[in-house]
């Protein structure tokens, strides 16, 4: 699963691909919920995220202290 996705995702073309079979032996996919939140502006970067399926929407607070979203990522981003 984990290798198809990196497959799809363009990012990753025209990687080794036995580099790729061994990035994805260290992946695991996660399934959100709608409306939860994967980071923070602040949080330390130790992932790499790729959509999978479904939609991703990347949003900031307002200084009104509304969400406005910034970016939408579809799957292979």
């Amino acid at each position: 699963m984990v290798l198809a996705q990196l497959e799809r995702a363009a990012l990753f073309n025209g990687l080794d691909p036995i580099f790729m079979r061994t990035l994805a032996a260290t992946g695991r996919t996660h399934k959100l919920v709608q409306g939860s939140t994967l980071f923070q502006p602040d949080d330390r970067a130790e992932h790499l995220w790729i959509v999978c399926e479904g939609l991703l929407v990347m949003s900031m607070s307002s200084g009104a202290g509304r969400q406005v979203a910034m970016h939408l990522l579809v799957p292979g981003e």
